[in-house]
């Protein structure tokens, strides 16, 4: 099984390799959407790594700015949903809400309808309806939201709904497809989990022109969910015999691939403890 796992990362990796080449054309089209289908081709989790290196070849500031700037739909378009791929890793949406003008980028992004109405199929839930380019372009930023919305803190979801943006979402969502209503109803849903049904949070939204509600036994339960993610993703940076952080130097164990070491002296140090839980572990992450 280990050595089938081995064969699967062998694979991702060259995927990664491929990708980078893909990047040195970034100004095809057709490329691009290759590289949008390679990661959508992977098991949940394994575009993480590939991702990670997508970054490291372009710096998110720069990564931004490209999407920004772009003329072209389907640059924009794919360089969006890769976006949402890469903000879906904590350590990178939290990156990605300090890079200083976020907000203002995606406000521009947002509010610039710059292409030509031509209909477009876009997939809602068993349903395909035609809609126009500047939809799905809008679409594809609430994807980017409700990922650095999620792995906010309570203080920061707080500071979210009061600055601009936040009326620019209900903005946009009004009188447009169940799409966006959907998006930014699960935006506010998330906030107000995470603030615990804060009143002021509740208000501001009011004020914003959007009202919504959920019982503080909802709150909760999905605070609780978001609060395991996160401390799921803490456990991949932290040596699960030694304690320490290392972020992606760490390695996973090659069986469960859920517990992570600085290296094989620490894998040994603590195998008489992991083993116990590791083939429990791997059954899970196979679900």
């Amino acid at each position: 099984m280990a050595e089938s796992h081995n064969s699967r990362l062998d694979v991702i990796k060259a995927k990664a390799a491929s990708i980078l080449e893909l990047i040195n054309e970034i100004d095809d089209d057709i490329s691009l959407m290759q590289l949008l289908q390679e990661l959508r081709g992977l098991r949940k989790g394994e575009a993480d790594p590939v991702m990670k290196v997508i970054l490291e070849a372009i710096p998110l500031p720069i990564f931004l700015e490209r999407i920004a700037s772009h003329e072209s739909y389907f640059q924009q378009y794919t360089y969006l949903q890769l976006l949402v791929f890469a903000v879906n890793i904590r350590p990178i949406a939290v990156s990605c809400s300090k890079v200083k003008g976020i907000w203002d980028i995606l406000s521009d992004i947002f509010n610039q309808n710059c292409y030509e109405n031509d209909e477009v199929p876009t997939q809602v839930s068993e349903e395909v309806i035609m809609t126009n380019q500047n939809h799905r372009i809008q679409e594809a930023v609430f994807g980017v939201v409700g990922s650095l919305v999620r792995h906010m803190k309570k203080e920061e979801a707080k500071a979210f709904v009061f600055i601009g943006f936040f009326d620019e979402c209900v903005a946009v969502a009004a009188g447009k497809f169940d799409f966006l209503h959907n998006a930014l109803h699960h935006i506010a849903i998330l906030l107000l989990a995470i603030t615990k049904n804060d009143p002021e949070v509740m208000e501001r939204m009011k004020d914003s022109g959007y009202e919504v509600e959920i019982t503080k036994e909802r709150a909760l339960g999905i605070y609780a969910d978001l609060k395991k993610e996160k401390q799921s993703s803490a456990a991949r940076n932290t040596c699960n015999s030694c304690g320490k952080r290392l972020g992606q130097k760490l390695k996973a164990c090659e069986r469960c691939r859920s517990v992570f070491f600085c290296d094989r002296k620490c894998f040994k140090k603590a195998w008489k403890t992991h083993k116990k839980t590791c083939k429990q572990l791997k059954m899970r992450s196979l679900e």
